[in-house]
C-alpha cells in the first residue's frame, strides 16, 4: 500500500511522523527518489512552521490587547475604591439553618455551596436550574476512596428541572433515597455517596430503593458519575435498585434523552437498575461504562433480581469496561448482567465489550424474538463480544431470544438481520445456536 500524501503533519505524534517518514524514504532505492522524499518532508514541515508562526503572532497580538484592557480595568478599580469596613457582612461566616438551606433549593436559579457540614432535613429540589455542591468531596468511587465532607441526613425529592447535585453524602432513613414528587427533568449526580439506613429488606418483597420512578414524573437526561451507590453501612435491598421513569409495573409515558452511568461503584445493592424507554419515542442513548458492581460476600442478590442493568427501547446502548464482583447465579435460572431489547421500529444499535463478568446465567440477554427488533449490525458503533478471561462462570454468553432459554430468534426485522454476529472468547455458549 502506498503511503498517503500529507499536506500537514500537525495531526501526527512524533512516533507517527517517524513511521511515515521512514516509510516514504525506505520504499525507494535511488538517490533521486530519496531526495524527492526528503524534499517532500521538509516542504510540509516548512508549511506547518509557517502556520504555527502565524498562530503564535495572533496569540501575541491577543495578549497585547488583553494587557491593555487589564491596565484600563486596574486604573478604574483604583479610582473607585470600596471601604470594606463599611461592608462587614462578607467577613462574617454564614450559618443558615438546615431549613433555610432547604428553602433555597425551592427557588429557581439557585447555587448552594457547602464545605464541611451535616444537615438533617429532606431536600426538596422544586426550583429549576438548582445546584447543590459539597466543596469538600475528593477521591474515586470505583476504587473506594470517594469521601464527602458535606453530609445530608435526609431524602432527595425532585420536582424541578435541570438539577445538579455534586459532592454530597446522603444518609437516608426513608425507603427511597431519591423520590420524584412532581414533574422533573434533567438530573446530574456527581461525586456523591448514597447510603440508606431504612429496612434493607422486609423478608418478603420490599426494601430500600435508590431511585423510585413512581408517578412517571421524570424525563430528559440523567447523569450519574463517580458516585458510590450503597455502602457497607447501608445499601439497597429491594428487588428494584432503581427505575428511572416508572415503578416497574407499567410502561413509561415520559421520554428519556441521554442516560449516563459512569465510574460508579455499587455496593450492597441487591436489585436491578432499569432504564425504560417508549417504543414510539425511544430513549436517545444509554451509556453504562467503567463501573464496579460488588454484590458482597455472601452474595446478596434479591430473589426477584433479573439483571444488573436493564435498558430497553433505546436507540444507542453502550455497555463497556464494567466489572462485576461476587455475583452468584441460581441453578437453572436466567439472571443476567445486561438485559437490552427494543420493541420500537426505529433502528437501534448495541456496543457490549470489555466487561469483566462472572456469576450469571446469561451475560447478555438480548431479546430478538417475535415483537422485538434486532439491533442494527451495520452501525459503526455495533460490537458484541469479549476478550479471553473477561467473562466466566456463565451458562450463556448471550441469549438472543425471549423467553431466554426456550424462545426462537424471530425478530420483526429478521429479513434484514437474519443473524447477529458476536465475538465471545473462551468458547462461551450462545442461545439459540447459529444466529
Amino acid at each position: 500500500m502506498p503511503e498517503p500524501v500529507r499536506t500537514t503533519f500537525g495531526g501526527l505524534t512524533a512516533v507517527d511522523f517517524e513511521t511515515h517518514a521512514k516509510a516514504v524514504l525506505d520504499s525507494h532505492v535511488t538517490a533521486d527518489s530519496r531526495k524527492a522524499g526528503l524534499s517532500y518532508l521538509n516542504q510540509v514541515l516548512a508549511k506547518d512552521k509557517a502556520a504555527l508562526d502565524l498562530e503564535l503572532k495572533t496569540l501575541y497580538q491577543k495578549r497585547q490587547v488583553y494587557r491593555k484592557q487589564q491596565k484600563v480595568a486596574d486604573a478604574l478599580h483604583s479610582q473607585h475604591p470600596f471601604d470594606y469596613v463599611k461592608t462587614p457582612a462578607i467577613f462574617a461566616a454564614q450559618s443558615p439553618s438546615d431549613a433555610a438551606i432547604a428553602a433555597m433549593l425551592t427557588s429557581n436559579d439557585t447555587d448552594v455551596s457547602i464545605g464541611t457540614r451535616t444537615l438533617t432535613t429532606d431536600l426538596v429540589f422544586s426550583g429549576s436550574r438548582v445546584q447543590l455542591v459539597g466543596t469538600g468531596a475528593s477521591g474515586s468511587a470505583v476504587d473506594g476512596t470517594l469521601a464527602c465532607t458535606c453530609v445530608v441526613n435526609g431524602q432527595i425529592q425532585l420536582s424541578g428541572a435541570d438539577t445538579v447535585i455534586r459532592g454530597v453524602k446522603f444518609v437516608c432513613g426513608a425507603r427511597e433515597s431519591i423520590k420524584h414528587i412532581g414533574g422533573c427533568r434533567n438530573l446530574i449526580l456527581e461525586d456523591c455517596i448514597f447510603e440508606n439506613t431504612s429496612t434493607y429488606w422486609d423478608g418478603v418483597e420490599f426494601g430500600s430503593i435508590f431511585i423510585q420512578g413512581e408517578g412517571q414524573h421524570f424525563s430528559g437526561n440523567l447523569t450519574i458519575r463517580n458516585c458510590q451507590i450503597g455502602t457497607a453501612a447501608g445499601g439497597f435491598g429491594s428487588w428494584m435498585l432503581a427505575d428511572v421513569t416508572t415503578a416497574s409495573s407499567q410502561p413509561p409515558t415520559k421520554k428519556l434523552d441521554d442516560v449516563i452511568i459512569d465510574k460508579c461503584r455499587f455496593t450492597n445493592c441487591a436489585g436491578s437498575f432499569a432504564i425504560r424507554g417508549m417504543p414510539d419515542l425511544p430513549t436517545e442513548s444509554c451509556t453504562i461504562t467503567n463501573n464496579v458492581v460488588d454484590y458482597g460476600s455472601p452474595n446478596i442478590q434479591h430473589a426477584y433480581f433479573w439483571a444488573t442493568f436493564e435498558c430497553n427501547n433505546c436507540l444507542k446502548v453502550v455497555c463497556t469496561d464494567n466489572t462485576v464482583l461476587n455475583a452468584s447465579k441460581p441453578v437453572g435460572g436466567t439472571q443476567h448482567f445486561l438485559q437490552t431489547w427494543s420493541r420500537s421500529g426505529h433502528a437501534w444499535t448495541l456496543h457490549f465489550e470489555r466487561n469483566k463478568v462472572a456469576g450469571f446465567n446469561i451475560a447478555l440477554a438480548l431479546a430478538c424474538s417475535a415483537t422485538f427488533y434486532a439491533p442494527s449490525i451495520l452501525d459503526e458503533l455495533y460490537a458484541v463480544g469479549s476478550a479471553p478471561g473477561e467473562i466466566s462462570d456463565v451458562d450463556l454468553a448471550v441469549s438472543k431470544s425471549y423467553p431466554w432459554l426456550t424462545g426462537t430468534y424471530a425478530p420483526e426485522n429478521i429479513a434484514t438481520i437474519p443473524v447477529i454476529p458476536t465475538n465471545f472468547s473462551d468458547n462461551l455458549a450462545s442461545y439459540p445456536a447459529g444466529v
